[in-house]
């Protein structure tokens, strides 16, 4: 009976959509103006406290991870996970265009870019350095690849020298003299 009510609502939907399918919407917006002044320092400022809370969240992850075993690979895998992502959405980008649908290839290029959101202020002193130095092509890929990972790892390391100078620092006295 469940099913019988789930093809019947299913087609009470599908049957106006498809009987639509000729149909056009025309797009009339508000204004085609430049973004007004106080929306583009409310997007700066969410944009602020996103990579804010993003920091505060990573430096908890560290804190509180440390102290495993398998902690250390996460110096490894983390930069080449992010560079094999990126390489993943260049190449679906460019090679595959008819394979994935635009949103999907967006939605996944905006969640690479929030998880990489700590290296901007390193990727746009890159971009200033290939501009004034002239480079295009390969030689912008061939610095780009191992600039990435590193800053990544500096990242990562500098996030545990931090977690490691705010740990309580501990005195074991003992009263044994041998």
């Amino acid at each position: 009976m469940k099913a019988i009510r789930r093809i019947a609502a299913v087609v009470a939907v599908a049957v106006p959509l498809l009987a639509q399918e000729d149909g056009s919407v025309g797009w009339d917006p508000k204004s085609d103006g430049p973004v007004p002044f106080w929306q583009q320092c409310l997007g700066l400022a969410v944009f602020a406290i996103s990579i804010y809370g993003y920091w505060r969240l990573a430096i908890w992850y560290i804190a509180h991870r440390r102290e495993h075993p398998r902690w250390r690979a996460l110096r490894y895998w983390w930069p080449s996970a992010m560079l094999g992502a990126i390489t993943l959405t260049v190449l679906l980008a460019n090679v595959a265009e008819r394979a994935l649908p635009e949103s999907a290839l967006n939605a996944f290029g905006l969640l690479l870019a929030i998880l990489n959101a700590p290296l901007i202020p390193g990727a746009m002193a890159y971009a200033a350095v290939v501009k004034e130095s002239g480079w295009e092509g390969w030689p912008v890929a061939l610095t780009a690849v191992p600039t990435y990972w590193f800053a990544w790892y500096g990242i990562i390391r500098f996030l545990e020298w931090r977690s490691e100078c705010a740990a309580p620092t501990r005195l074991f006295v003992s009263s044994d003299s041998k």
